[in-house]
């Protein structure tokens, strides 16, 4: 295809705007900012780096905190932190922290719950209840309780703990300090205000601080180029604790859970934990107080939430409370089992399996059962098991139990067959379908060799007899030569 046309065609349209005076002119290029438009911006920008600078020198020189109307003007970055928040400035060796202190004599009540009763949670309790054998030299007088706010749920070095909650005994009473970190660069007197406390009292209580509170100090601490280990002396992390002993109760074991249902305490316009993050960022662009008290108050209602749910916990164990719940209890019983404490565990399955809910008979039955069969004692688990029938015919982790039973343990192959056939719901069928199969080709095989199942005279009862018919010999077998 030849180019010649589009060409010609461009340069006609072009030589018709020349005839007409329409061609437009080209551009100029913008203009250039003159001498005294550069010296303005220069003039504008040094008196902005002055203004800056004086702001700057003003901290720590007793300057009055910025008055609200000039937080609602916005003109101007503030200099000390708002006196309506909690607290007060304190100068340290290692720089400025906010620091608020609340003190809770003994025999004051968090919900319906003694705050002094976590006192009550002795070592061998702790040890109990983390299944941690290290746990044996814990000491409550000598415990802190730890809980901190974040700018964020990522456990990353972006994320900072701006707000420490701890918490101590002290006699009876129970004392909070809170560290607030007003300015990202207070953050080392922080974490050094923190250490201190945790090197008085090492043994550490968090609730769920195991996975969040204390990987997010320890990434703060590194980045500050401090070494501690906050878990030196032993960490009880009441989160796992709850999940043993409440789960079955109350389902979600989060702390606002267990404060509504163990410790009968409901928040009342508590500022939601997904907030607090754009609260203090707010406050850090703004320096207006804003929610920062909720968030203190939040914080705070957390670590006394802590110790009166360790009382809570201490009184379960020693049994003090009148009205237990036996959810609680056959909870507290498999704790026990899993820490080796076999005879107060069954002590509370006895308890339970008499109770008026088929629930927790069938429940405890089985633990009992299990238990039996651990000490080989087959017809005390067989009495179990068909005691947990009689309340739920149906029940197929009953009759797989009784299948294995009367199949390893009693020998009775037609009865192990017979439950089989009923558990295929617990085994599944793949797994119930060999057990059949195999069951009904010993039973076939015992049948051709002639052996009789039935208990003799003064024997096992469970054993099985093996018989000759009479004239001759089993199924198989030559007879012998004479």
């Amino acid at each position: 295809m030849s180019t010649r046309r589009p060409i010609g065609k461009r340069l006609r349209r072009l030589l018709e705007r020349e005839a007409d005076g329409t061609q437009e002119a080209p551009a100029s290029p913008p203009e250039r900012p003159g001498k005294d438009d550069r010296q303005r911006r220069l003039g504008e920008l040094r008196a902005e780096i002055e203004r800056i600078s004086a702001l700057k020198g003003r901290r720590g020189s007793g300057v009055e905190p910025v008055e609200p109307e000039d937080w609602a003007r916005g003109d101007e970055p503030w200099s000390e932190p708002p006196a309506s928040l909690p607290g007060e400035l304190v100068r340290t060796e290692h720089g400025e922290a906010w620091i608020r202190d609340k003190h809770y004599e003994s025999g004051m009540i968090h919900g319906t719950a003694l705050i002094s009763n976590g006192l009550a949670l002795t070592a061998g309790s702790a040890s109990l209840l983390a299944l941690d054998d290290s746990m044996s030299s814990f000491e409550m007088s000598g415990a802190t309780f730890l809980d901190i706010e974040t700018t964020g749920l990522s456990m990353g070095t972006g994320t900072v703990a701006f707000l420490v909650g701890l918490g101590w005994y002290e006699g009876n009473d129970f004392h909070v300090r809170q560290l607030f970190v007003d300015r990202l660069e207070n953050e080392p007197a922080v974490l050094h205000a923190l250490l201190e406390c945790v090197r008085e009292r090492p043994h550490l209580v968090t609730f769920n601080g195991k996975t969040f509170d204390v990987p997010v100090l320890r990434a703060r601490l590194a980045l500050n180029r401090l070494s501690a280990r906050l878990e030196r002396a032993g960490h009880l992390d009441l989160l796992h604790v709850a999940r043993r002993l409440y789960k079955k109760r109350i389902g979600d074991c989060s702390l606002d859970s267990c404060e509504r249902s163990v410790l009968g305490f409901n928040r009342e316009g508590d500022i939601p934990g997904e907030m607090i993050p754009e609260i203090f960022v707010e406050y850090l662009r703004t320096g207006r107080p804003g929610q920062m008290h909720d968030v203190f108050h939040h914080n705070l209602l957390d670590v006394v939430s802590m110790a009166a749910l360790a009382g809570r916990m201490a009184d379960l164990l020693e049994r003090r409370e009148p009205h237990e719940d036996l959810d609680d209890l056959v909870s507290l019983a498999r704790v026990r089992l899993r820490h080796g404490d076999d005879e107060d565990a069954e002590q509370i399955f006895t308890q339970a399996s008499s109770s008026t809910s088929s629930e927790h008979r069938i429940e405890s039955g089985l633990e009992l059962a299990i238990m039996a069969r651990r000490r080989g004692e087959h017809e005390v688990q067989r009495r179990l098991l068909e005691t947990i029938l009689e309340d739920d015919p149906d029940h197929a982790g009953a009759h797989l139990m009784l299948a294995k039973l009367y199949e390893h343990g009693l020998r009775l192959l037609d009865k192990a067959l017979e439950h089989a056939h009923l558990a295929e719901e617990e085994e599944g069928y793949e797994a119930s379908t060999h057990r059949i199969e195999r069951l009904e080709r010993r039973i076939e095989k015992r049948n051709a060799l002639g052996i009789v199942q039935g208990p003799p005279p003064g024997d096992d009862p469970g054993r099985e007899v093996r018989t000759r018919t009479a004239g001759r010999p089993p199924p198989g077998r030559r007879p012998r030569r004479g």
